[in-house]
């Protein structure tokens, strides 16, 4: 029931708000805005994918003035439009990643817009990882070797429950330095012992370079696409919880980014917040123009996905 949802939401966000508010600015992918506002997420289901709207909405809802951010495409959402507003968008191209089930990708600058987004799976959000788990507390965000000793740190310093995306990355990392993982992906060993009956094993290997094939490819298509090389990047953008913890160095020794990117590259926290205040204290204005494509329909996509599959 959509507008039992829409009630609950509104009222949720009053009770944590715990103050009168009169008006409210939200983001969100563009599935959760539609349930906000009551709308029908049925054209979001299936091809052709066609939303009910993508451009800001402004209704009112159990007495509270809610204004949604627009939304860039079907599955770019206002997530990312208030991320783009946060970087402040300059001359130069900055690219904005947001990692998560289903990664969204911006390459900006002043005037223009590329985005795209690509089904990415949940590895890093530490689902189908044997020993996954969220970025919670006890969670390992940080792993590495320091004259071979395992250093481990964990999301609030706690005894390490799982591994979160971060941790994972860095794990991967760490281990194809130390040529315990190849090129290929392949472990040298069935699973790898991280901490008491915390362990990483080759499936799960797999399941993380799938996933940064995916991120990585739309990547390199979103560059190609506008036409610049990699040096025309000024900034790379990690948004979302994984973004927060991610180690650059990692993320090129992965392959996740271009080696290149790795000393322009930094976690940039909640730009969704950020871009959403900004937008709700003077409207900023979008670069005008906006290209959207999907990777995957794109007749280069499987070579260049195959390639990114290594390490």
């Amino acid at each position: 029931d959509i507008n039992a949802q829409q009630t609950l939401i509104v009222e949720q966000l009053k009770r944590m708000l715990n103050r009168k508010v009169n008006d409210l600015v939200v983001c969100g992918n563009t599935a959760m805005l539609h349930i906000l506002l009551g709308k029908s997420c049925q054209g979001l289901r299936c091809h052709p994918f066609k939303p009910e709207f993508l451009s800001s909405q402004s209704e009112t809802l159990c007495g509270l003035r809610v204004t949604t951010l627009p939304c860039l495409g079907t599955f770019i959402g206002a997530d990312i439009t208030a991320g783009i507003l946060a970087a402040s968008p300059q001359k130069k191209y900055k690219l904005l990643i947001d990692l998560g089930t289903n990664a969204e990708i911006a390459l900006f600058n002043e005037e223009n817009i590329y985005a795209a987004s690509s089904a990415a799976g949940s590895a890093f959000e530490g689902a189908n990882i044997t020993c996954g788990m969220p970025a919670a507390e006890g969670a390992v965000c940080s792993f590495s070797f320091e004259q071979g000793i395992k250093r481990i740190d964990t999301v609030g310093s706690g005894s390490p429950k799982g591994i979160c995306g971060s941790g994972l990355l860095d794990l991967v990392a760490a281990l194809r330095k130390e040529n315990i993982i190849d090129r290929n992906g392949t472990m040298s060993c069935e699973r790898y012992e991280l901490f008491g009956s915390i362990f990483l094993t080759r499936t799960d290997v797999q399941n993380f370079l799938l996933a940064k094939a995916a991120v990585r490819t739309c990547t390199d298509m979103l560059i190609a696409r506008a036409g610049i090389a990699p040096e025309d990047v000024s900034e790379v953008l990690l948004a979302g919880g994984f973004g927060t913890f991610l180690n650059p160095e990692s993320a090129a020794e992965t392959g996740l980014i271009p080696p290149e990117f790795k000393d322009r590259t930094r976690a940039a926290g909640n730009t969704a917040l950020e871009g959403a205040a900004m937008w709700a204290v003077s409207k900023t204005a979008l670069p005008r123009n906006i290209r959207i494509f999907s990777p995957a329909e794109q007749p280069e996509f499987a070579e260049s996905f195959l390639k990114n599959l290594k390490l």
